[in-house]
């Protein structure tokens, strides 16, 4: 889902601005960076948001205190969730990101019907994973 995506820049983005801050060595690729404002900057201009926003005479306030009608995003992440659509993927940990990308997909639960071909797979490939956990 797109939000996912969108978050996970912004989890990059300010991780790569706190690095700089702290002059710790950065670790985000610039391209990635670039990548995520891009998108953002895509998305904005897209979803263009004509909610009114008062500006107040404090600075750096716009919008503060406002009162916004949002989507539940625990009912997104259920619904994404649900069997019927789950994709045995799991985005991991950006901090050590997975050897290869197929490793996101080798979340199935026992329970789903994809999980003999997953775990089939998976095994065929070498993996030495406990696929039953």
């Amino acid at each position: 889902m797109k939000v996912m995506h969108q978050l996970h820049c912004l989890k990059n983005i300010r991780k790569a601005i706190k690095q700089l801050i702290s002059k710790e060595e950065n670790n985000v690729k610039f391209a990635h960076i670039e990548h995520c404002l891009d998108t953002l900057r895509q998305d904005l201009i897209c979803k263009a948001d004509d909610t009114p926003m008062p500006s107040l005479e404090l600075v750096n306030a716009a919008g503060e205190g406002q009162i916004l009608k949002c989507k539940n995003f625990d009912k997104l992440i259920a619904w994404a969730k649900h069997p019927d659509r789950n994709a045995c993927y799991k985005r991991g940990n950006d901090y050590e990101p997975p050897v290869h990308s197929i490793d996101r997909y080798a979340f199935c639960r026992p329970d789903s019907e994809h999980f003999p071909v997953m775990s089939r797979y998976f095994k065929e490939q070498g993996y030495s994973v406990d696929f039953s956990k």
